[in-house]
């Protein structure tokens, strides 16, 4: 499994619509304080589709 991309206008339809692999997207703005908050839950939840294992490495 892949880390975390940043995807923009220019690789959206690459990385995500034609990839045949499922996709989380969270979209993001560094001004935005909601965004800002559940980043850290978006980031948990990438290492637990990655490794498998709710427990922090």
């Amino acid at each position: 499994m892949e880390d975390v991309i940043e995807v923009d206008d220019g690789t959206w339809e690459s990385a995500i619509e034609k990839d045949k692999k499922p996709a989380a997207v969270m979209f993001y703005s560094p001004t935005c304080a909601y965004c800002a908050q559940i980043e850290p839950y978006f980031a948990d939840s990438q290492r637990i589709a990655k490794t498998g294992s709710c427990s922090p490495s």
